[in-house]
């Protein structure tokens, strides 16, 4: 069950940094 959440957490992580390095892609 842990496992299975920190497979979650590392998911929202992943999607903010990509949304992060999409949005500074834009920026510049």
């Amino acid at each position: 069950m842990s496992k299975l959440w920190e497979l979650s957490q590392v998911r929202d992580l992943t999607d903010l940094f990509l949304k992060c390095r999409n949005s500074h892609k834009f920026e510049i």
